[in-house]
């Protein structure tokens, strides 16, 4: 796999490197590469090319798709898949784009957060033994979530200095993460920092703005 993730990340370069859209996104690519690459080599998780191509893409009917459903995987009672969580994990960190399910929330809703619900992460860390894999790659969404939740704002004088990624990112918290997905958030930082069991891992969670 990872000489394969090798050959693609070449060809895609030579054949877009100098497109706009590739331009745009190039530290987001970089960052998937990373990512799958050390999930490969540290867990043997592995991911198929098709699947890497919707990560690859922040806004798109099938990455819409490949969302919601990983969000799915982390609300449902079986435990969720290492690679599921690296690809949660990246999706937060990339912030690609979900959409509603049809129905209308109010702006501020919880419903609108596309992602693992914290209450969901902590309940899949109940799945797992101590200091397990699973356990280490969890507690790295909480920071990410953590993460996306403290984005400074970029000032719009200063767009050309940061990434679509990052100018995107900076919106989240003015515009698009709900308060009570925060306080959520809070609350399972706090209970996890409390759970002597975890105490090393939460730790090193950041504190929320």
């Amino acid at each position: 796999m990872a000489a394969f993730t090798h050959k693609t990340t070449t060809t895609v370069n030579q054949e877009i490197i100098n497109q706009p859209y590739y331009q745009r996104f190039v530290s987001d690519y970089n960052y998937i590469d990373q990512e799958i690459a050390t999930a490969t080599k540290e867990y043997g998780v592995e991911f198929d090319t098709k699947t890497i191509e919707i990560l690859k893409k922040w806004h798109t009917e099938k990455s819409v798709e490949q969302i919601a459903s990983v969000k799915r995987a982390f609300a449902n009672d079986k435990p969720v898949s290492m690679d599921t969580i690296i690809l949660q994990k990246i999706i937060i960190r990339d912030y690609n784009q979900g959409c509603g399910d049809g129905h209308f929330y109010r702006r501020n809703s919880i419903q609108n957060w596309h992602y693992a619900l914290p209450n969901d992460i902590i309940k899949q860390l109940l799945n797992y033994s101590y200091g397990s894999d699973e356990v280490k790659e969890l507690f790295e969404l909480l920071k990410e979530q953590i993460a996306l939740v403290n984005t400074p704002t970029i000032d719009g004088d200063k767009y050309g200095s940061y990434t679509h990624t990052e100018i995107r990112r900076s919106f989240g918290p003015r515009y698009n993460i709900p308060s009570e997905l925060v306080e959520q958030l809070k609350d399972v930082r706090e209970r996890l920092l409390e759970d002597e069991k975890y105490a090393s891992f939460a730790n090193e969670l950041p504190e929320i703005n």
